[in-house]
């Protein structure tokens, strides 16, 4: 391998290769946070998430002064789950033998999680919502 090369992979982080180089390891390393970044020693590749893609790309072009870029791709896009309609007791991550302890406790921890004043989405919330009135109710 002679350039670096930056290649996006189906769940739109980059797969990174370059030839060795240690400052450019403690470089990645200063520029992602070790949850954004994961090296698989069997291919030699860093895994890096988009939103590090720019200093990671400016990084490399820096010390190699060339970086190849596999855009032409696009990038998987895995397949719709449509086997099973959803109910009320998976929108809840419950079983349908759930007891309505279980379904109150249920519903108490994904309201504290996705809650929109605590940064949650609105619409996973009012599903949640109406899960849980259904089976309070039935």
């Amino acid at each position: 391998m002679k350039h670096p090369r930056m290649t996006r992979i189906w769940d739109g982080s980059y797969r990174v290769t370059f030839p060795f180089d240690r400052d450019v390891v403690e470089g990645i390393k200063n520029i992602v946070p070790a949850h954004s970044r994961q090296y698989d020693p069997d291919e030699k590749a860093w895994y890096i998430a988009p939103a590090y893609f720019v200093p990671v790309r400016n990084l490399l072009t820096a010390t190699f002064m060339q970086v190849e870029m596999d855009a032409d791709r696009e990038p998987f896009t895995p397949p719709s789950d449509d086997r099973a309609p959803r109910t009320d007791f998976h929108v809840l991550h419950l079983r349908e033998s759930a007891p309505p302890e279980l379904v109150e406790a249920a519903f108490r921890c994904l309201a504290r999680i996705h809650h929109p004043d605590r940064g949650g989405d609105t619409a996973t919330m009012q599903a949640i919502n109406s899960a849980y009135a259904a089976l309070k109710e039935g």
